[in-house]
C-alpha cells in the first residue's frame, strides 16, 4: 500500500489499555504488514497527565494528541478525530478506526489491510462475530441490534473497527449524523465496503465505562 496509515483511537481514562494494544499492533506492522503509521489520539477528557514517550514505538511515525475540553463519548470523539484528520492529511491515506480497550481484535488488522490493499477504492468494517461481554450486555445487544433492524431496514451489526480510505473520510464527515452514531453512518454513507467477522475480545484490563444506562443512550441516539 502505498498510501499513508493513520491509526485513530479514542481514549477515556484507558491509557494502561492502549499501551498494551499498541504494543500488540507495532508488532503486526513489524513482522506481517511491515510499514510505518501514524497514531492519532482522542483523550475524551480524561483528566490524566500522561507522558507520550510511553507510546513511541519502532513502528510508529509520529503521535498526535488531541485533548478534548470536556467528555464527549467515543462516538463524538471519533468523529471530532476524523475532522481534524480531514484538515490536516488532505488525501493519499487510509486510516483504521479502533478502540483503545482491547475489545477491537488486533489480530483482524491484518486480514483488513489486505482487504483495503487489494481495493484501495473501497473501505473495510469488521462485523462482530462472537461477544465475551457480561451477560445483560449481549441481551440488550442483541434487543438493540434487532430494533433498529426492524425500525430502519438496516442490518447494522458492527461498531467503529474500521479501515477507511481518504474519500470516504470526506463523505461522512459532512454528515451530521457523524456526531451521534459512527456505523450508521458508514453505512449511510458509503456504497463500497467489505465485511470481514472478527470475535470482539475482553477488556486488556479494568471495567468498561459503558453501563446498561449508558448503552440504552447510545442505543436511543
Amino acid at each position: 500500500m502505498k498510501n499513508k496509515i493513520l491509526i485513530l483511537t479514542p481514549v477515556y481514562k484507558d491509557w494502561n489499555n492502549l499501551d498494551k494494544l499498541l504494543r500488540k499492533i507495532n508488532k503486526i506492522f513489524a513482522k506481517e504488514i511491515k510499514s510505518n503509521f501514524d497514531l492519532i489520539i482522542i483523550d475524551d477528557f480524561s483528566n490524566q497527565k500522561v507522558k507520550m514517550n510511553r507510546f513511541k514505538l519502532s513502528k510508529i511515525n509520529k503521535i498526535r494528541l488531541i485533548t478534548l475540553s470536556k467528555n464527549l463519548g467515543s462516538q463524538r470523539a471519533i468523529a471530532l478525530g476524523l475532522k481534524y484528520v480531514r484538515n490536516f492529511y488532505k488525501k493519499n491515506y487510509h486510516i483504521l478506526i479502533i478502540d483503545s480497550d482491547g475489545q477491537d481484535n488486533p489480530s483482524g488488522i491484518l486480514e483488513m489491510y489486505k482487504k483495503i490493499s487489494k481495493k484501495p477504492n473501497h473501505s473495510v468494517v469488521a462485523g462482530r462475530g462472537q461477544r465475551k461481554e457480561v451477560l445483560w450486555f449481549r441481551v440488550f445487544y442483541e434487543i438493540y441490534f434487532n430494533a433498529v433492524k426492524i425500525l430502519s431496514f438496516k442490518k447494522i451489526r458492527f461498531g467503529n473497527f474500521s479501515f477507511l480510505n481518504h474519500k470516504d473520510v470526506n463523505l461522512i464527515v459532512s454528515d451530521s449524523n457523524l456526531w451521534n452514531a459512527y456505523p450508521p453512518t458508514l453505512e449511510k454513507n458509503i456504497k463500497n465496503i467489505d465485511f470481514i467477522t472478527i470475535d470482539r475480545e475482553k477488556r486488556i484490563s479494568g471495567d468498561s465505562k459503558m453501563n446498561f444506562f449508558g448503552l440504552g443512550y447510545h442505543a436511543l441516539r
